[in-house]
């Protein structure tokens, strides 16, 4: 998202309707075909968060933002839906479905024989406080919760089944839709999986344009709130619940695979990488053609010491993808494993060229000229200045604070309650099993 940037798009530019053009030009295109071969269509709006989700760039909008949300606390519905809907449609930053967008969408389902019209936008606002969406079904500006995939999945099914289509009516049975909590058993979903959300949205949201939004710090809260209350639900119980539920799921006759691969980085996290390592190489067997397997079964193995065995992997992808930022990282953590400063300093070097802001690669180079802390003062200098930039990336990183502060100049951790630092969590309050950011190096 950072490269849209200088890339803004105010109302009334020519660029802009012409996009709208041309986006109704190729859905209604794309019905024609599909009708023209016999395939049914369903057409969505596109639901956004209004009530929780500042916008991107413009003045106006952040005004308009605040107002909209004042008159939701007042009680003002109808009045707060329309003004932040007005604020979204000047958001120049348009990573959003607008007002404009979703008429299209209504217009050419009305308009294409056979489309039907699955109304997301006002499905979502139906089930939301005041009738304007926020934090309950969204995790940031567009993407969906757990919660507000099975809203909106719900939703397609109904339109779905009232198709025309022979084909959809036989799959449906007419019995109800299983609940979210059903859903959310038979998918696997469990508490790990939610705080691994939490943990990944908190460090995406450090990064442009989220940090422009006027509601940043709120944002920044409420995972780390999430993050908080799901590593004490951990400490109860919640994580060898959710361990064995994998382990059920895993034990069926075709588990697919995804469950393997969430599996295994939940083991990798418990430090049990001979139980990563068994997931992960069934997964290279089954997939033999998906480089990011072979790389995390280079972690595991690295994981375990078996480091000639996670070069095998490893030279898998760099034959493949050898100058891809998370090849060259692989590299040079497990060059750093086996002891080559230099080899390691060549590809973390290379990783931080091509992600200057990935705090892994940061800390990797960084170790890579100082191993073992050793080394003379211009490469403590850089490396110190690459611990710093890699702080400032992932401050709520336990591994990158434990890095700057053996490097003697780190900074002063922030305060717990703005949800930065160390993600909320309160002092000692830091169990194995969900500690933030031990998956780096």
């Amino acid at each position: 998202m950072r490269m849209f940037l200088e890339q803004q798009v105010r109302p009334g530019d020519p660029a802009l309707e012409r996009a709208y053009r041309s986006f109704e030009g190729n859905l209604a295109d794309t019905c024609r075909v599909a009708r023209a071969a016999g395939v049914p269509v369903v057409l969505s709006t596109v639901a956004v968060n209004l009530r929780s989700c500042g916008p991107f760039a413009s003045p106006e909008a952040a005004e308009l933002y605040r107002l909209g949300r004042d008159e939701a606390r007042l009680g003002r519905d109808e009045e707060a839906r329309r003004t932040l809907e007005r604020a979204r449609d000047l958001d120049t930053l348009r990573f959003r479905a607008d007002t404009r967008t979703n008429a299209i969408v209504r217009e050419v389902a009305r308009r294409e024989a056979g489309a039907r019209l699955v109304d997301a936008e006002e499905e979502i606002a139906r089930q939301s406080p005041h009738g304007v969406p926020g934090d309950e079904t969204f995790l940031d500006h567009v993407h969906l919760s757990f919660r507000g995939n099975y809203q909106v999945s719900v939703a397609l099914r109904r339109g779905g089944s009232r198709g025309p289509a022979g084909a959809v009516r036989r799959r449906a049975t007419g019995a109800p839709p299983p609940s979210e909590e059903e859903v959310a058993r038979r998918l696997v979903f469990t508490e790990l999986d939610r705080y691994n959300i939490a943990e990944t949205m908190q460090q995406r949201l450090r990064e442009p344009p989220f940090t422009n939004q006027p509601d940043h710090d709120e944002h920044l809260s409420r995972f780390a709130g999430e993050m908080v209350a799901l590593r004490a639900r951990g400490d109860a119980g919640g994580v060898d619940a959710a361990v064995a539920e994998y382990e059920r799921a895993l034990a069926s006759p075709r588990p697919h695979w995804s469950l393997r691969e969430r599996y295994a980085g939940i083991q990798r996290r418990l430090r049990n990488p001979a139980a990563a390592v068994a997931q992960l190489e069934v997964l290279t067997l089954e997939f033999p053609q998906q480089p990011g397997f072979q790389i995390l079964l280079s972690r595991a193995l690295r994981d375990g010491g078996r480091l000639a065995e996670a070069r095998q992997a490893l030279q898998k992808v760099i034959d493949y993808q050898p100058d891809a930022p998370a090849t060259l990282l692989e590299l040079a953590q497990l060059e750093l494993a086996q002891g080559r400063a230099a080899e390691a300093a060549q590809a973390a070097r290379q990783a931080v060229a091509l992600d200057p802001r990935d705090a892994n690669a940061l800390m990797t180079l960084a170790a890579s000229l100082c191993p073992r802390g050793q080394c003379g003062p211009a490469e403590r200098a850089e490396a110190i200045l690459l611990l710093t930039r890699a702080l400032e990336t992932a401050p709520e990183s336990d591994v990158v604070r434990r890095a700057s502060r053996r490097s003697g100049r780190a900074r002063p951790a922030p305060a717990e309650p703005s949800g930065k630092g160390n993600g909320g969590r309160c002092p000692g309050q830091r169990p194995p099993s969900l500690n933030a950011g031990e998956q780096a190096i």
